[in-house]
């Protein structure tokens, strides 16, 4: 979808969410990103970013505790 329409910002943050669900959250926030930059004002980016940030920091607590 994106190559037919880069532009479009459900393409954009629909990618965003695939790599959330995918549990690639650097890839995610980096997407959501690039979203932001073409429409600063489309809620779904927030959305899904807010989500990633939440799992990242989680998955990092988890990581350290398991480290200790």
């Amino acid at each position: 979808a994106l190559e037919l329409d880069p532009i479009s910002m459900s393409a954009n943050s629909g990618l965003a969410l695939v790599y959330f669900w995918a549990r690639q959250y650097d890839r995610a926030i980096e997407q959501c990103a690039k979203a932001r930059e073409i429409d600063p004002q489309f809620p779904l980016t927030y959305y899904y970013l807010a989500h990633t940030l939440e799992q990242k920091a989680s998955l990092d607590c988890v990581m350290i505790r398991l480290a200790q």
